[in-house]
């Protein structure tokens, strides 16, 4: 499935969030199987690898009430600093939903755990780490979308290493030539 084909809006994401740490970049809403459903493209700017998240998404109507709010979890994650991190799982979307809100609720980095409340952020370490998270999701309301462009990228890795091995005999050559 390609994503633009479906896609009924997209944009950066423009709500109040903290930075440094996890942020919401931007959106698409797309059309799957006739159900709208929400990606959202997150960027680590903590210097540190994230291991596991969890935020919440509360979906507002046109009159600025919650229609619903939707807890997500992802665990088993390998994000590094900088790096930015769109789930293969969509959030399905209630009809009368006009906008959304993502709201953290802790984020897991190595032995530390910051959860965030009420605009503040407190840290909870533990030397075990925190290797046995939450997994509470609620599956109904996630959606799989295939993303085709990592399947493109695959065969790059082998590219990038034939032409390495081809530069490291060139130069012996030209070692033993001169």
């Amino acid at each position: 499935m390609r994503k633009d084909d479906n896609c009924l809006s997209k944009g950066v994401y423009s709500h109040f969030q903290l930075s440094g740490y996890l942020t919401v970049k931007q959106y698409m809403i797309i059309e799957y199987e006739g159900k709208r459903c929400l990606l959202l493209r997150f960027k680590n700017e903590m210097k540190s690898r994230i291991k596991a998240i969890q935020f919440t998404v509360k979906q507002i109507d046109a009159n600025r009430q919650t229609v619903k709010s939707v807890t997500v979890s992802y665990n088993d994650l390998d994000i590094g600093w900088g790096s930015l991190y769109s789930p293969e799982e969509g959030i399905l979307l209630e009809d009368a939903c006009e906008d959304f809100i993502v709201q953290l609720r802790y984020i897991i980095s190595g032995n530390v755990k910051y959860v965030f409340k009420k605009d503040l952020v407190t840290e909870h370490y533990d030397v075990r780490g925190y290797d046995n998270y939450s997994t509470s999701s609620q599956s109904e309301c996630k959606m799989s979308v295939k993303n085709n462009f990592l399947k493109k990228r695959r065969g790059y890795g082998w590219i990038a290493f034939l032409s390495f091995i081809l530069l490291v005999l060139a130069v012996i050559a030209l070692i033993y030539k001169g």
